[in-house]
């Protein structure tokens, strides 16, 4: 038996239940919510009676379910990346049983690029419609002893607390010396800063002290903090379902699909879009039109012109005068 046959012996075998609908997803934090919350959909396009969430055992604990959906299932990431390289081989995204829950890779395009990100799931990923509702997690209650022990190792302060989160697996990290200059502004005006981290390869910054939490324990802080500052990752979608202030950076404009307005009507919430790769083409075009500033221009419908930042000192600038 070859190993493509072996792999699809053991997804058959893992969905076996013709009145299931099995989701695998494959990918990170923000993907995993937007398969969750489109579940409920998939039961009625599917004519199922109940879902079953596969994802990465990383997410073991995760203290997330999901409307439709009876159990979150969790497998080892060596099993999910053959499983990837099965389909991705067959092309078999879906069949009676199942539904791969990641794009297309490989089909031209693979997304829609006219739409936001949430929207290109429903769309080029489970074929819904793109008025589909997205519906949020239910999260486990925090019991009173879990939030005295986060009280307790945190400050949670409104006021002065800041969260930083970043690093991201989508986009590329920006360099450390920006990361650090950033905390030492923001330690220098009195603020008191945590940093995300997720792994060892993530380090902790000069004067910050990390803060590793439950989902459940997070969304329970998110609002009793000044803000969350990062690069834009899946730990954003987690907070866009509160109301607490998100300052991000998206690098590079061709990125803004990302924006979390876009995505999850989150007001509270700025992209700062570090237009480096895109300085050649944004100087031909004020060139082009005559401006001095590109302060008060719109671009793609979205992006403000005064959230681009073409160089690290520009974006710092920005980013410190939204904190207050």
């Amino acid at each position: 038996m070859d190993m493509l046959e072996l792999i699809r012996q053991i997804l058959r075998n893992m969905t076996l239940d013709k009145h299931t609908l099995y989701v695998l997803s494959p990918a990170s934090i923000g993907d995993f919510l937007i398969c969750g919350g489109l579940c409920h959909a998939l039961l009625r396009k599917k004519h199922k009676q109940t879902c079953v969430l596969i994802v990465t055992e990383k997410y073991a604990n995760s203290g997330l379910n999901f409307v439709g959906v009876k159990e979150v299932r969790y497998i080892p990431r060596m099993l999910m990346e053959l499983i990837q390289k099965y389909i991705m081989a067959t092309r078999e995204f879906e069949t009676e049983n199942f539904i791969y829950g990641h794009f297309h890779w490989g089909d031209n395009p693979a997304w829609n690029k006219k739409l936001p990100f949430i929207n290109r799931y429903k769309e080029n990923v489970f074929g819904l419609p793109l008025d589909t509702e997205f519906i949020p997690p239910l999260v486990d209650e925090l019991q009173d002893y879990q939030k005295q022990r986060l009280h307790a190792n945190y400050t949670l302060d409104k006021a002065r607390t800041v969260i930083l989160a970043p690093y991201a697996n989508s986009l590329a990290n920006l360099d450390g010396v920006f990361w650090n200059t950033l905390a030492s502004e923001l330690i220098g005006k009195g603020y008191v800063l945590y940093i995300n981290v997720a792994n060892s390869s993530e380090k902790v910054l000069p004067g910050t002290a990390p803060i590793v939490t439950t989902f459940p324990e997070l969304l329970y802080i998110a609002e009793k903090v000044n803000c969350f500052i990062g690069l834009r990752s899946g730990i954003f979608d987690l907070l866009a379902l509160t109301n607490a202030k998100l300052l991000y950076v998206i690098n590079q404009i061709e990125h803004w699909h990302y924006d979390l307005n876009l995505n999850y009507n989150h007001a509270n919430s700025r992209a700062f879009y570090f237009a480096d790769f895109d300085r050649a083409s944004m100087q031909a075009f004020m060139q082009q039109n005559n401006l001095s500033s590109i302060d008060d221009v719109i671009f793609n419908g979205c992006i403000r012109g005064r959230d681009i930042a073409f160089d690290t000192d520009s974006l710092l600038e920005k980013i410190l005068s939204a904190v207050n």
